[in-house]
């Protein structure tokens, strides 16, 4: 009787529907040229629905937001989304009133901050100093010119006299006297001039800095403006780095602090964006727990208010004499990591700014595919595509207007080495729908279990350096071919290095396969996922198992092994040892080859499961087969990256025939099959699918077998070509040869 029921097959089949209902999601356009871009900036962040809608709520009612979630998610857009929603709404309300202006204080150290209405505080700065220059050029300027000349004619005369009293004193020696007198006078004289030039410009450096008269200590008494809100257009404030200096604000540092050339505490003052804006944006929270502002930022927070006061940026004593007021919401961003830390280090009093007057929001990394998704992710591409066009008309539009577009595709063949079509047009291409389908192929390659991935930012390159092949070709709009082809361009530093370790592991498991018998080496499959950008890459990761009769039954792995991976590997050798127990003892070696970086998770645990049973029993694995899934007991379990997996095992140089999965990772095979041929198959009422990885439906078209198990039973069959019967008499087999010696 099979084990194949008619639901498995239908849900087999429905798997390969999956073409025909991502094209009817794109059904409703042939291009990304009938998409509109909706107006509200709410609409254009895709994606994020419960995050959307939390974050309109908190605008009602002006709270604080601290947004986690991955990188590219989409964090920075909801920050620009709530300033336009605030903008929008309450903006007249809250936007800063008040200029600021520094006046001195009650010392040289103090100052004194004043909230003005803007245009009054620029009317009392002008007239202040409108007055004091009136009344600094009808002062008398200040000259020692007259008295500097007179002793220096003084001099010139003494000097004269001397030469005279040198010369005839060749004749009367007497008159040498007279020669001394006169060098002592016009030494003197030269000595009273230096000091009058000195008295001089003592006065001057007192004096006004642009040298019209007037004394510096009235100068010094002006008041500065330091912040002008009708200059502000913006309602938010970004800070990059948030620390005392960019948050609070402070005092400049001078370096002429003695001999009254210093500049006055009030012209040194400076406020930060806590004073400037009514809304803050950090984009990091880590840079904030860093730079150790988390207490000053809750003081500031409570009081609504705080201190200028010097430091680093200043002299220490410097402090204004009344506070600054500093009403604001703080919209800020993290990752798990910081958010983590925030609740183990204590940090409870920051969140609870957040959870008392705001919302904690997660941004979802992946979400369901489903028709409105399909169709958000199209809007998403237009979005990029139109600001794509905007940088086309800053950065070419100049050139195009003069030269035409044969002037930028000269250019641009002498800036790159590209070769454009003779009908090169420097304008942005649209998508069509077969590229859209594969834009959400990549979307679900990135996530797996059905899904999209939510980390939208590497997509944003992708598009870009598609529509860029595009405009190389000539093309009328963005096919997949130009999408795969940005895909291959904009892997990145990241994908460079795996692509790298994946070369070199296929040509490992070349040799391998060359070198063995294919007894106890089986090829498992592995996934690395970036910590920055949280994509996921797969590769091969071959594995040598031995059972060797022993004293003990032990198990033995290499390869810096993780915690789970070592628990698998114990759960392994408990089933092995149940059912090998008739034979004794046996010592188990696994050895996952070349893993320098380390082995973790339990997807291995089939793989090793099947190893060391091929040694055992010395029947050989097919190498020609990867495998991945976790074991409990005798039932193979999902595991994650396993779309990432068969991306690596797929590629035809690697020279792998196929590959089995848990049936529970079934849908990850979905995203391999837009633009490919494939067809249903079954093995011994293994269900499968095969994928022609070239065109046509035979073997020119190199087909690619991926079979979904439920059981460690099916996956013998496939790595093994055995059925249970067939293996269970085996292991008897070998017992009872045990026991006979």
């Amino acid at each position: 009787m099979s084990e194949l029921s008619e639901k498995d097959r239908a849900e087999i089949r429905e798997i390969l529907r999956y073409p025909e209902r991502l094209d009817r999601s794109l059904q409703f356009l042939e291009s990304t040229a009938t998409v509109t871009i909706p107006a509200n900036p709410i609409d254009k962040v895709i994606f994020q629905d419960e995050a959307k809608e939390a974050v309109k709520e908190v605008a009602r009612n002006r709270g604080n937001i601290l947004l986690i979630g991955k990188p590219g998610v989409g964090k920075s857009m909801l920050a620009n989304m709530f300033e336009e929603v605030i903008n929008r709404t309450m903006g007249d309300y809250l936007r800063q009133r008040d200029a600021l202006v520094a006046i001195p204080g009650k010392d040289r150290n103090r100052v004194k901050v004043v909230c003005m209405e803007p245009t009054d505080a620029i009317r009392l700065v002008d007239a202040t100093i409108r007055a004091y220059n009136s009344a600094a050029e009808q002062a008398p300027v200040f000259s020692l010119e007259d008295e500097i000349r007179g002793v220096a004619r003084m001099r010139n005369i003494a000097l004269g006299l001397s030469l005279v009293g040198l010369a005839a004193g060749v004749f009367l020696p007497f008159l040498l006297a007279l020669c001394g007198v006169g060098l002592m006078g016009s030494l003197f004289l030269y000595m009273k001039e230096k000091d009058l030039s000195a008295q001089e410009k003592a006065h001057a450096a007192t004096a006004r800095p642009d040298g019209k008269g007037g004394v510096k200590e009235l100068y010094d008494m002006l008041p500065e403006l330091l912040y002008n809100p009708l200059q502000e257009e913006r309602l938010m404030g970004r800070v990059a780095e948030p620390s005392e200096k960019s948050m609070k604000g402070g005092f400049r540092w001078d370096p002429y602090q003695s001999g009254g050339l210093g500049t006055p505490a009030h012209k040194r003052a400076f406020v930060g964006a806590l004073a400037k804006y009514p809304m803050i944006y950090v984009d990091e929270l880590k840079t904030l727990i860093k730079n150790g502002f988390v207490p000053d930022l809750l003081e500031i927070m409570q009081n609504g208010s705080y201190r200028l006061e010097g430091g680093k940026s200043g002299s220490s004593a410097d402090s204004s004499e009344n506070m600054v007021p500093a009403n604001f919401i703080l919209f800020a961003s993290c990752n798990h990591d910081t958010y983590r830390y925030l609740v183990e280090e204590g940090e409870g009093a920051l969140l609870s700014r957040f959870h008392g007057r705001g919302r904690i929001i997660e941004l979802r990394s992946e979400v369901s595919e489903t028709p409105e998704r399909v169709r958000e992710l199209a809007q998403y591409i237009k979005q990029e595509i139109t600001a794509l066009g905007g940088e086309f008309e800053e950065q070419w539009g100049e050139v195009i207007r003069r030269e035409g577009h044969e002037g930028v595709r000269r250019r641009n063949i002498e800036a790159y080495g590209r070769i454009p079509a003779s009908e090169f047009r420097m304008e942005a291409r649209d998508f069509s729908r077969a590229a859209i389908a594969e834009i959400v192929k990549e979307l679900r390659c990135r996530a797996g279990g059905g899904k999209l991935s939510a980390m939208l930012r590497p997509i944003n390159g992708i598009v870009r350096e598609a529509v860029m092949a595009a405009i190389t070709d000539n093309g009328k709009l963005v096919t997949p071919a130009h999408v795969a082809l940005a895909i291959e361009r904009h892997i990145g530093l990241e994908g460079a290095l795996m692509a790298d370790a994946i070369r070199y592991k296929r040509e490992l498991k070349d040799y391998l396969d060359s070198a063995t018998e294919g007894i106890g080496y089986v090829v498992g499959l592995a996934v690395y996922t970036s910590p920055e950008s949280g994509q996921m890459y797969g590769t091969l990761m071959p594995i040598k198992c031995q059972m060797i009769r022993g004293a003990s039954d032990v198990i033995t792995t290499t390869g810096k092994l993780g915690e789970i991976a070592r628990e698998a590997a114990q759960n392994v050798r408990a089933y092995l040892k149940r059912i090998v127990g008739e034979a004794g003892p046996h010592e188990m070696h696994i050895q996952y080859i070349q893993t320098h970086s380390g082995v973790e998770g339990d997807s291995a645990s089939i793989a090793t499961d099947i190893g060391l049973i091929s040694d055992l029993i010395g029947v050989p694995v097919s190498s020609k087969h990867a495998i991945t899934g976790s074991l409990v007991g005798n039932v193979i379990v999902a595991v994650g990256g396993v779309t990432a997996k068969l991306r690596a095992a797929f590629d035809p140089v690697i020279g792998m025939d196929g590959a089995c999965i848990p049936w529970q990772n079934r849908r990850d095979v979905e995203p391999l099959l837009p633009n490919a041929d494939f067809e249903y198959i079954e093995r011994d009422d293994i269900p499968g699918v095969r994928i022609f990885r070239r065109n046509g439906k035979d073997d020119s078209g190199l087909p690619f077998d991926i079979f979904f198990i439920k059981t460690r039973y099916q996956a013998y069959k496939i790595m093994l070509g055995l059925d249970e019967g067939e293996l269970l008499d085996r292991i008897r087999a070998m017992a009872d040869s045990v026991a006979e010696k």
